[in-house]
């Protein structure tokens, strides 16, 4: 049998489990309070949420119509892309087919060039082999041209130019200078110059050029005073072709003009005309190997342009006008020194059974009257203006082909300027 517990016992026993059971309730009230009110927290938040998707369907239902439009816009767009992207995918295709193509020319190519280079190596070898046998060639042919020529000049016997062609040119160029000295005098318009004394060097200069008698007519201002400044000018210019045309050396260094003449000479002395022809021939050949031709004429050209400068200024032209004179007429002096030249080479290269005599001008004295045009009074010569030519030969002798003509003095009036 179970023991009965006293009453006083049993109280605390109730109370405690009262006590208990009450706590419990409260634990399990406060708990279930906390749980309720995160449920209304979580119910708030979805009832917030479903506001939000509220507003958002509305929105979108709002913007319904026009997304449809713009969708399909998008759509079409999207198409359209398509369609080019698949173009440019083709294109793309057919480049790369077209570069695979053109990679094979150019290997191809490339494979052409190395033959073609090959072939271009040898050709060229090939070519310079033939350049240095056509030198050698060349080399011997001039050797054997050179030999051919000597013999050439002993064994001809006939000239090569007419002494009737000698005179034409002649004439062509006595003509030409009296034109240049013409146009020269025209251009200038020099009118004498009052001076009180001539300086002796102007004096000397003016000698040297045009002799003593024109040089005083000169100074002394003559009445005809510009038609003496044209036959100054033109008895230099005659006179500086006359020493072109005459040259043996032709401007070459190291050889004295007066010695070849002098061998000419003796030569002349001790032969017949025609071997002294052909050394002549020669010698004058040898002498314009020896020189370069645009040598020999800017020898030329500048020994008559310094000479007509030289008489200018002592005319009293002055320094910078005879200058711009000479320039401006360099191209006719040119042509003068080059005509010249040409008959050096008829007359001394080219005629060998005869000599050729080019009569040149005398400044003080005449030359023989068989070779001068006579016009006046013997005594009043003053100077030669026109070259002449004769020919000599050992069967007739001396032949006149040209007469030089002269300035005299009982052609001009004695009056003179004051």
């Amino acid at each position: 049998m179970t023991p009965r517990l006293s009453s006083d016992f049993k109280k605390p026993l109730i109370l405690a489990a009262c006590a208990s059971m009450s706590f419990l309730a409260l634990f399990k009230t406060r708990k279930l309070k906390r749980h309720v009110h995160d449920c209304e927290d979580e119910l708030e938040a979805m009832r917030s949420d479903a506001k939000s998707k509220d507003a958002l369907i509305s929105h979108l239902r709002a913007a319904g119509v026009g997304s449809k439009a713009e969708i399909q816009s998008l759509k079409e767009l999207s198409t359209s892309r398509l369609q080019e992207s698949n173009k440019l995918r083709r294109a793309l295709s057919d480049c790369e087919v077209e570069l695979k193509t053109t990679r094979s020319e150019l290997a191809s190519t490339r494979g052409q060039l190395q033959h073609h280079q090959t072939l271009l190596r040898t050709a060229t070898a090939d070519l310079e082999k033939e350049q240095r046998a056509a030198k050698e060639v060349q080399s011997l042919l001039a050797e054997r041209t050179g030999e051919l020529t000597t013999a050439q000049a002993f064994l001809a016997t006939s000239d090569g130019v007419s002494g009737a062609d000698v005179k034409e040119l002649v004439e062509r160029l006595n003509a030409d200078i009296f034109q240049t000295a013409a146009t020269i005098s025209e251009f200038l318009d020099v009118k004498p110059a009052v001076v009180e004394s001539w300086d002796e060097g102007v004096k000397d200069t003016l000698t040297r050029y045009v002799g003593v008698a024109l040089t005083e007519l000169l100074l002394a201002r003559h009445s005809e005073f510009e038609f003496l400044v044209q036959t100054a000018i033109q008895t230099t210019l005659c006179s500086q072709a006359g020493y072109t045309i005459t040259s043996w050396t032709k401007a070459v260094s190291g050889i004295e003009e007066a010695s070849v003449v002098d061998m000419y000479d003796c030569v002349q002395k001790f032969e017949d005309l025609n071997v002294a022809g052909k050394w002549r021939s020669i010698t004058r050949k040898c002498l314009s190997n020896a020189q370069d031709s645009g040598t020999w004429h800017k020898h030329s050209f500048t020994q008559m342009a310094r000479a007509v400068y030289e008489v200018l200024e002592c005319l009293g032209v002055g320094t910078q006008r005879a200058k711009e004179t000479v320039e401006r007429f360099s191209e006719s002096i040119s042509t003068l020194a080059q005509k010249a030249m040409r008959l050096n080479t008829f007359i001394g290269e080219e005629v060998i059974s005869s000599d050729l005599l080019i009569v040149c001008p005398r400044l003080d004295s005449p030359c023989s009257e068989e070779l001068l045009e006579v016009q006046g009074d013997p005594e009043s010569f003053i100077c030669t203006t026109d070259l002449g030519i004769a020919h000599v030969d050992g069967i007739s002798g001396r032949k006149v082909l040209l007469k030089a003509q002269a300035l005299w003095g009982s052609g001009l009036d004695d009056e003179t300027n004051v």
